[in-house]
């Protein structure tokens, strides 16, 4: 009978080499230079804003921050994760065209963020931030589609069209309802959804952590943590 920690070690081999099965074809060659990249970069920018670098001199307001991170790590949702299974072994022209449509539609609304705080894009915007809104609404739904499966899909684009209709919803639940133009704008330019609780946490708490936690790993601290606390329960 094979004890505990043998059965836990196959089961992190047996997920490892899914994950490696499932990602590795599409993260090679230039897919995984940009990457890398990326990460590099969005690492700096979260190092940046948390620590107050302020390179340049130049400040980036809280929304236009989380509008970087967003056109940094959104884009290569489209390059690692593909649309269907005929697509694994390959990143095909549309998810390119997909990744740079999200790029620069995120970093328009990073470059205008302090102005769409000034005059309430959430609520009336120009024709150039709606449409910039509406693709970095409908690409994060296809995102959570690609990482996270059809049925957590569905559960986003309830919540994401559930304005729609909120006045006539019952009870609690009912609210004041909004045309597509106003739901595209307060999804991707308001407080309350793409850049709300969730995302301002992952920009501002949990990039830290996670570089933290591999800095651990790779200087062996976390072991040492470990064996320190199983000393401590007496293991």
């Amino acid at each position: 009978m094979s004890n505990p920690t043998e059965l836990g070690s196959e089961d992190g081999a047996k997920l490892e080499a899914l994950v490696d099965e499932a990602t590795s074809d599409r993260i090679s060659g230039l897919v995984y230079w940009i990457a890398l990249f990326y990460g590099a970069f969005g690492i700096l920018v979260a190092m940046n804003q948390t620590f107050s670098w302020d390179v340049g001199g130049y400040v980036l307001v809280d929304n236009a921050y989380y509008y970087l991170l967003i056109a940094i790590f959104l884009p290569l949702s489209f390059l690692i994760f593909p649309a269907r299974d005929a697509d694994r072994y390959h990143v095909p022209i549309y998810d390119w065209a997909l990744a740079t449509i999200c790029l620069v539609a995120a970093m328009f609304l990073s470059y205008n963020g302090g102005e769409m705080v000034e005059q309430g894009w959430d609520i009336v915007a120009p024709l150039e931030p709606t449409i910039a809104a509406a693709a970095i609404c409908f690409l994060s739904l296809e995102a959570v589609r690609r990482a996270g499966g059809n049925a957590l899909f569905i559960i986003a684009t309830m919540f994401f069209l559930f304005p729609l209709w909120a006045d006539v919803a019952p009870g609690f639940l009912w609210g004041f309802s909004k045309e597509p133009v106003e739901l595209v704008r307060a999804h991707a330019m308001g407080f309350e959804s793409i850049i709300g609780v969730p995302m301002r946490v992952a920009g501002n708490l949990l990039i830290g952590f996670l570089i933290f936690g591999s800095a651990l790993v790779v200087t062996g601290g976390g072991d040492f943590f470990m064996d320190f606390a199983s000393a401590l329960m007496g293991r």
